[in-house]
């Protein structure tokens, strides 16, 4: 059986000239395995907590859950003084973690996961500009984070 071809089919030229879509769209099928639901980019502003396991590394070492890159810290309340922006030598965390994209109030960004990502030149191993650096630990948001490491949709 041969289909005919859509691209060139004049009635859904015609509905598509009719809605302004200059160009054909990009669909991938929605796999929960794969992709965040509604409910998970939801929790993700409160953080949610999951297995270490259901974290995977992206290409520049931020951490991933499904298709979105998030920031992650302990789900001990009492280890909850730093959180990590990617897989850095400091990172010891094992078992449950939380996952989100605000990480805690009374947390610090991890300095070592800014010094692996580079982030506004932070090197902590240099001594010569360590007040700058203690600006940009100070400084950090997640929101400028995310503008810099898009958090939604991630591939990779």
């Amino acid at each position: 059986m041969n289909l005919p071809d859509f691209d060139n089919f004049a009635p859904l030229q015609a509905l598509r000239e009719k809605m302004q879509a200059v160009a054909l769209g990009h669909y991938e099928f929605f796999d929960p395995k794969r992709h965040l639901t509604g409910d998970e980019r939801l929790a993700l502003v409160q953080g949610l907590r999951l297995p270490l396991q259901a974290i995977r590394p992206l290409d520049d070492k931020t951490f991933a859950f499904k298709n979105a890159r998030v920031i992650l810290w302990s789900a001990d309340v009492m280890q909850q003084s730093v959180y990590h922006l990617c897989f850095c030598d400091q990172m010891t965390l094992s078992g449950d973690v939380v996952v989100g994209t605000q990480p805690p109030d009374v947390a610090q960004v991890c300095a070592a996961c800014l010094d692996h990502l580079q982030y506004e030149g932070h090197n902590s191993h240099r001594h010569r500009h360590q007040d700058y650096y203690a600006q940009v630990r100070k400084n950090f948001s997640a929101q400028d984070f995310f503008s810099r490491f898009v958090h939604y949709p991630v591939d990779g």
